[in-house]
């Protein structure tokens, strides 16, 4: 039973800490996406293409807004809607970023660092749930 109560409160508090994060990320993409960009890539968006970041930049912030909305009302139906959002989007951009570091001109810590943020926290989201599957089967979750 304390596994269970400790990867439920893991499961919220990646949640949490996602949807803050995600919020923060794409309340700036919509308000400055040139200075997110250079941050984040080191490259400049003008133009059409910072429409494009700023539209982003709405569905970034509706995510977190999602998650940050049911992050303290998970029960295993809500937990089981949302941990499809959460692994794609994490395992995406953290593929994403991992693949532009890899492939840039030249080091760009903050592209690094945001790969690797993402790619771990999927991964712990997966050690979470992979804890709360035998109790959710038998109903105690």
């Amino acid at each position: 039973m304390a596994r269970q109560t400790i990867a439920w409160r893991a499961v919220r508090l990646l949640i949490a800490g996602s949807a803050v994060g995600e919020l923060a990320v794409g309340i700036a993409a919509t308000v400055a996406p040139g200075a997110l960009t250079n941050f984040l890539l080191g490259a400049t968006v003008e133009g059409t293409g910072a429409v494009v970041a700023r539209m982003a930049g709405i569905a970034v912030a509706a995510l977190g807004l999602g998650w940050w909305i049911d992050r303290s009302r998970l029960d295993l139906s809500r937990l089981r809607r949302v941990a499809g959002s959460y692994l794609v989007y994490n395992f995406g951009i953290g593929a994403l970023f991992l693949a532009y570091a890899s492939t840039a001109d030249r080091v760009i810590l903050v592209s690094w660092m945001v790969a690797v943020i993402h790619l771990v926290a999927a991964g712990a989201f997966i050690v979470a749930l992979a804890r709360l599957r035998p109790a959710a089967e038998t109903g105690r979750a």
